[in-house]
């Protein structure tokens, strides 16, 4: 299927290699010559370093992004925490939210005791915390109401919550949408402390960009910059194509007069990745205003001002601090992030959610960061301001209020894949577990089945990678003993015998024929999305689990031969030495060759973020 994909920042270039590695035939357009949109750089003619359009953090939760970065062998690009820490200074010192490497959330809770704050706080953090993994969610009211009725008081959020929420929301609490936060918070906190990771990046995001677009034209991906889309051509009610105008790229060409040429891409399929203002000029007059188009216009849009500084010695000490009490509210040694040490010293200020910042003159906002430093930094004293710029957003992200959260459209498409895995389903799951029990479902085979069902409903290229480890061999061979059974009137290795019980109707025997199936239809979805490295390290636990767990079935189901080994038809001493043996032989037989043959037969459609 040939893909247009108009919009070259995150969400089309994730979208465009989502598609390229799936092998469909995209061509990515670009309005301007840099990609990645309002997170990109260009590099600074005076210092030569990067200047981002804002400086911008990723967290560990990121997955999806991290995993794209991977894919596209950037990782040389980040700048990962070993664990969460975020340095504050205030007028009484500095202090800092230190995480230790714990369970979540555990590791908040000790970070938080070496955060200078006053008890009452802390204990108002852990209500918090509380209601976000245990209470409902805050649907329909703003970040600030929820703090009220979570029993934050004022010191709490000026202390912890109201600088971290601006941050991540770009939004005040007054004025952004509670269930966002709850989101982020659960993602980060309460999942895995590794989730809650600050990532850096160690050059500018224009330079990542430009590797996530060497990845994407490498693999046969088309990238056309300086091509403003005009118009999605539709026949009907489907996209055929994009109208754009095509201009000049060098700056010989805009010398010379050269002017924009009006050019036409045919797709199958096209995707907007583009700001939401930018949408509904995209489509015909009759849908601008219908949904899910229409309610776009009532989106506002929430800014982001950025101060860059140089310096003639060495200020700030660290990456990145917290200002408390300040307009400005972080600032970052980008010279620190981008490897290099002493001066001059690179800094940059971020105001999020500035709306009163923005109309201001560049020099008021220049000595507001100045004042900050000479507020918190001693060593400011004796240092001056070399060269500054300040950049301006004014809709780095759309307001994320109440109501905004019902109006994006959505991003999905019907998929066929999906109501067959349900249909399958709706009657294989009930079927087995009436006449072979709920204990059979610990069965290797069977869970291949419950997750590949769902990794084809989700696209999961993880689960479905995860599944042919099992699948492969171990359904091959219930093939080869079934067949055998057939050709000969005896079993080969066993395992099919329960095919030939009358006490089982024909038709519920007849459904352990997906073992005939499975496999290729796993075949098949890999070729699609790519094979997984990483799913051996994760099927082999799951394998664990599950030969662990069937041994409470009983010796008589020897479900996973948890009690027999299916050659010598004996015990291996103790359960927990048996169980350990059955593994080994499982990674040894089944998984380890399956994952050798499967990484090298997918070699050129598997994402590097796994290797």
């Amino acid at each position: 299927m040939r893909v247009a994909v108009i919009g070259g920042g995150f969400a089309g270039m994730a979208a465009a290699i989502a598609l390229q590695e799936r092998r469909h035939d995209v061509v990515l357009l670009e309005r301007r010559g840099l990609l990645g949109g309002r997170a990109t750089s260009y590099r600074d003619a005076l210092s030569g370093e990067d200047v981002d359009n804002g400086t911008h953090l990723m967290i560990g939760a990121y997955a999806a992004t991290l995993d794209l970065v991977a894919r596209a062998s950037a990782e040389d690009l980040l700048l990962v925490q070993d664990r969460l820490r975020i340095d504050y200074v205030d007028d009484h010192g500095s202090s800092a939210l230190d995480c230790p490497p714990l369970p979540a959330p555990l590791h908040l809770l000790a970070g938080l005791l070496g955060l200078r704050l006053p008890w009452r706080v802390r204990f108002e953090a852990l209500r918090f915390g509380l209601a976000a993994a245990l209470g409902r969610r805050p649907d329909g009211i703003t970040l600030a109401e929820w703090f009220r009725r979570t029993g934050q008081g004022q010191e709490a959020r000026r202390l912890l919550w109201d600088p971290l929420a601006t941050a991540i929301l770009n939004e005040t609490p007054e004025r952004a949408a509670a269930v966002l936060f709850y989101n982020v918070y659960r993602e980060a906190f309460l999942s895995r402390h590794a989730a809650s990771r600050l990532v850096f990046l160690r050059r500018g995001y224009g330079v990542l960009h430009e590797r996530l677009a060497r990845y994407l034209e490498g693999r046969g991906g088309a990238i056309r910059r300086r091509a403003l889309a005009e118009a999605v051509e539709l026949e009907g009610d489907r996209a055929t194509g994009v109208r754009y105008l095509q201009r000049p790229m060098t700056r010989e060409e805009i010398r010379a007069g050269r002017r924009a040429t009006p050019e036409r891409v045919a797709a199958d399929a096209v995707i907007a990745a583009v700001p939401w203002k930018t949408v509904p000029q995209l489509v015909p007059e009759p849908h601008r205003s219908a949904a899910p188009f229409g309610g776009l216009a009532r989106l506002r849009g929430s800014p982001i001002v950025s101060i860059e500084m140089w310096l003639d010695r060495v200020v700030v000490d660290r990456a990145m601090v917290g200002l408390r009490g300040c307009e400005v509210e972080w600032v970052f040694d980008k010279g620190r992030l981008y490897g290099r040490v002493g001066a001059p010293q690179h800094l940059a200020f971020i105001v999020s959610a500035a709306y009163r910042s923005v109309p201001r003159p560049n020099a008021e906002l220049v000595a507001a960061a100045e004042a900050a430093l000479r507020r918190y930094f001693p060593a400011m004293s004796a240092a001056a301001v070399t060269r500054s710029l300040v950049i301006r957003e004014p809709d780095a992200t759309f307001a994320s209020d109440p109501e905004a959260e019902t109006l994006p459209p959505g991003t999905t498409t019907p998929i066929k894949g999906l109501f067959l895995a349900l249909a399958w389903l709706a009657v294989w799951v009930p079927t087995y577990a009436v006449f072979y029990g709920f204990g059979n479902f610990l069965h290797l085979c069977d869970v291949a089945v419950l997750l590949s069902c769902v990794g084809l409903w989700r696209g999961s290229a993880l689960l479905l990678s995860m599944q042919a480890l099992t699948s492969m061999l171990i359904d091959l061979t219930w093939d080869l003993d079934l067949g055998w059974r057939l050709l000969t009137g005896r079993h080969l290795l066993g395992g099919t015998e329960y095919m030939w019980e009358e006490k089982y109707p024909l038709w519920v025997r007849l459904l352990s024929l997906f073992h005939l199936v499975l496999p290729v239809l796993l075949l098949w979805a890999l070729r699609r999305v790519g094979y997984r490295r990483r799913a051996l390290a994760l099927q082999s636990a799951l394998g664990l689990i599950l030969i662990a767990a069937a041994r409470f079935v009983g010796p008589e189901a020897n479900v996973n031969f948890s009690w027999r080994d299916p050659f010598f038809h004996r015990a291996w001493g103790p359960a927990p030495l048996h169980v350990l043996v059955i593994f080994a032989g499982l990674i040894l037989i089944v998984y380890l060759p399956t994952h050798a043959f499967l990484s090298r037969l997918y070699a050129r459609t598997s994402p590097r973020s796994q290797e």
